[in-house]
């Protein structure tokens, strides 16, 4: 009898204690569980601000991908604008050439002309010399004439 009892409420006893810590494990488990829910929140606030920066960073990638573009359809164009500026460049040398020809012919043909000018200006002066020779032998013959007369 006495044993029995005494058996059963040790073994109660244990039950008690075994539900007092089951009771702690349960208790701490939930803190745990409690803490593991406001990291798990944290995590996913962490998240959302890594989302939130990719797409920031994706955006920002976007608009210098399009500033690049922009930049080689630029360079694009100053290439072929500085292809036609040497194209004209050429063309200007080229002229430059020609007229260099020509200013140099001119030159020639001006000098010609000029000494053309000094030989008919060198033959005038010897006609007017030979005029005022004649003129002069006129002018003897009429006073031989006149005296004659």
């Amino acid at each position: 009898g006495i044993n029995a009892e005494y058996g059963a409420a040790e073994e109660l006893r244990g039950a008690v204690e075994r539900g007092e810590a089951l009771t702690g494990e349960l208790s701490a488990a939930g803190e745990r569980a409690a803490a593991l829910e406001s990291e798990l929140e944290e995590a996913r606030e962490a998240g959302e601000e890594l989302d939130a920066a990719l797409s920031d960073v994706r955006g920002e990638l976007s608009d210098a991908r399009d500033e690049c573009a922009a930049a080689v359809e630029r360079g694009d164009e100053l290439e072929e604008a500085r292809d036609a500026l040497r194209a004209e460049l050429d063309e200007a040398s080229a002229r430059i050439v020609e007229l260099d020809s020509a200013a140099a012919e001119a030159a020639e043909s001006y000098a010609r002309l000029q000494a053309e000018c000094t030989a008919v200006t060198e033959r005038c002066g010897s006609a007017e010399e030979r005029v005022a020779e004649l003129e002069a032998q006129l002018a003897a013959s009429e006073s031989e004439s006149a005296a004659r007369a």
